[in-house]
């Protein structure tokens, strides 16, 4: 079987798992996988060929969790050196900050890893964030063969790896699915926000213009459900009264669905690790 049709089928298998899985399994077992999160996908297609897409506007949490994921390049089933393609071209922004945190990351880790990068393909946008990206990897001196390009097409010239073309576009469908499942996830956020007394799988599916089965599917695609982005969504919003307000603890409960202050203190007390009286204090000083 020709490599993109391997490749096209390790990448269905991909289709049919949850893709937001536990990130420790992609360590553990990264040929023939990938995982996302909130603004990016790191994708492994072979024992040489590894890459990532990136978009929207990444935050520190985003850096911190994929230089965690990169340690899989010393995974012992990959090949002692291997191709490596990230493309940025969808990233909206990138701020100062995130850049320095970055680049203070990739100082300390880019040793251990460039010993691996046979060849390392860097896409980046146009315009000014392609040259905030394409300024910050030269000042970590790394001593692997890499560049910054433009197009899929500089990329794979310069990779020369046969797979590069069949296991990006794979991963990019991918991608599209992620994103709009995080899309649908943020709209539910915003319905389950705008009704915690009475939101429920039916209201806000309706709400959304899908089904219930549909809205709980890509939920937990997500690795979520509706119990859990509800009790999150109240427990916020009690928050918010503790610390802007003076309110009874009761009339807040009723306010975001709780019921009773029994009920919101176990809430608060399991996401927040404190109580109404605790996070009111804590806020007053």
């Amino acid at each position: 079987m020709p490599l993109a049709s391997n490749l096209a089928a390790d990448f269905a298998t991909i289709m049919r798992v949850k893709l937001v899985a536990d990130p420790r399994a992609f360590q553990r077992a990264p040929i023939g996988s990938c995982v996302a999160g909130a603004t990016y996908l790191m994708w492994c297609a072979a024992r040489d060929l590894v890459g990532s897409l990136q978009w929207g506007i990444p935050s520190d949490r985003d850096v911190r969790d994929m230089f965690a994921l990169m340690d899989f390049l010393e995974h012992p089933s990959l090949a002692r050196t291997g191709s490596v393609l990230m493309d940025c071209r969808d990233i909206q922004r990138v701020d100062a900050d995130i850049m320095i945190g970055f680049v203070e990351r990739a100082r300390t880790q880019l040793p251990r890893w460039s010993p691996r990068i046979a060849a390392q393909a860097v896409i980046v946008p146009a315009g000014v964030g392609g040259i905030l990206l394409a300024g910050g990897l030269p000042l970590l001196a790394p001593t692997h063969p890499f560049r910054f390009v433009s197009t899929l097409d500089d990329a794979v010239a310069f990779l020369g790896h046969p797979g590069v073309r069949a296991a990006h576009a794979e991963a990019c469908a991918i991608a599209t699915t992620v994103q709009g499942t995080l899309a649908l996830v943020a709209r539910a956020r915003s319905a389950i926000a705008a009704d915690l007394i009475g939101a429920s799988v039916e209201g806000c599916a309706l709400a959304l213009a899908v089904s219930g089965r549909t809205l709980q599917r890509e939920l937990a695609r997500a690795g979520t459900s509706f119990s859990d982005e509800l009790r999150r969504a109240r427990v916020a919003a009690a928050n918010d009264e503790l610390r802007l307000g003076d309110a009874k603890f009761d009339v807040i409960a009723t306010r975001t669905g709780f019921g009773t202050s029994s009920r919101m203190n176990e809430a608060l007390r399991r996401e927040l690790g404190a109580t109404a009286r605790e996070l009111r204090d804590r806020h007053r000083r």
